[in-house]
C-alpha cells in the first residue's frame, strides 16, 4: 500500500459517514469519547471490507489486474462505498436503539457482559417523576394551574401517586408506592413499599414486611394510580386506624347526576 499517495485519506470518510449515520439514529448514551475511536475503526472496516472484497473477488474472476491507487481514485468505487457506509451507520443506529446488538452480545458471552439501554431508558424517567407536577399527564396541560384539560386538576391534586405492576409469571400484580427504581444498563427494576399482592379475581394480599422488589423484564403493564384510590393505599390506611379509600376523586365524579 502506497501511503504516500494524497488519495488514501479518501478512505476515512466512509468511517466518519457510518459513525455520522449511526449516532443520527442513536445518540450512544453509554458510549464515552475515549471508545469513540474505536467505534470508528470499526464502522470504517465494516464499511470498506465488502466493496473491496467484492473489487478483489471481481478481479480474481474476470483476470483483470486492479493497482490500489486505481482504485481509491475510482469515483464510481468511492460513491458506493459512501453509500454503502450510509447504510452500514443507519443499520449500526437502527440495531443499537432497538437493543438487538445488545441482547446478540449477550447471548454469545453473557448477560452480565454487554448492558443494554435505551427503550428502558423511559421507565427510569416515569418512575423519576411520579411525585412531581412533571409528570406526563394526559389529563391536564403542562401548566399546573391549568383547570381546563380533559379532566379538571382541583380533585386530582394529590402528587403521590402508586403503580400496580402486572407479571407475566403470575395470575395477578402488585401495587405500592416507588421507593426505588433502576434501569439503566440492566433489566428494569422496582421496589415498591409498602406493597399488596392482587390476585387475578380482584383479593388482595397485604405484603406482612417492608415490600417487594420486582424485575420488570416480564411485566405485562405498569398501570399509574391516584393514592387515594389505590385499594393498596386504602388497606394501609385501614391497617393504621385510619379509614381509606374515601376521598378519591374518580368516586366522586362517579357519584354525580
Amino acid at each position: 500500500m502506497d501511503f504516500k499517495n494524497p488519495y488514501i485519506i479518501l478512505l476515512a470518510v466512509p468511517g466518519f459517514i457510518a459513525l455520522f449515520a449511526a449516532n443520527f439514529v442513536s445518540d450512544f448514551p453509554q458510549i464515552r469519547d475515549s471508545q469513540l475511536p474505536f467505534v470508528y475503526f470499526l464502522l470504517s472496516v465494516i464499511s470498506l471490507g465488502p466493496p473491496f472484497l467484492f473489487i478483489w473477488c471481481w478481479a480474481k474472476w474476470t483476470g483483470v489486474r486492479i493497482e490500489f491507487s486505481q482504485i481509491i481514485r475510482n469515483g464510481a468505487f468511492l460513491l458506493s462505498t459512501i453509500l454503502f457506509s450510509l447504510g452500514v451507520g443507519l443499520s449500526v443506529g437502527i440495531l443499537h436503539t432497538t437493543d438487538v446488538i445488545s441482547h446478540s452480545l449477550r447471548s454469545a458471552f453473557g448477560r452480565d457482559i454487554i448492558p443494554k439501554y435505551s427503550h428502558d431508558e423511559l421507565v427510569r424517567e416515569i418512575f423519576s417523576r411520579l411525585s412531581s407536577e412533571r409528570f406526563p399527564d394526559g389529563r391536564f396541560t403542562d401548566d399546573p394551574n391549568d383547570s381546563h384539560g380533559i379532566l379538571p386538576r382541583k380533585p386530582f391534586d394529590a402528587n403521590n401517586r402508586y403503580v400496580r405492576v402486572g407479571i407475566e409469571t403470575m395470575s395477578g400484580s402488585y401495587e405500592g408506592p416507588v421507593v426505588a427504581y433502576y434501569s439503566g444498563n440492566d433489566t428494569p427494576q422496582v421496589y415498591l413499599s409498602p406493597a399488596c399482592m392482587i390476585t387475578k379475581d380482584g383479593r388482595l394480599h397485604v405484603v406482612k414486611g417492608s415490600g417487594v422488589w420486582l424485575r420488570l423484564a416480564r411485566a405485562n403493564y405498569i398501570e399509574i394510580i391516584d393514592a387515594r384510590c389505590s385499594p393498596c393505599a386504602t388497606k394501609h390506611e385501614e391497617l393504621n386506624g385510619r379509614v381509606g379509600g374515601k376521598h378519591c376523586p374518580y368516586d366522586k365524579m362517579s357519584q354525580k347526576p
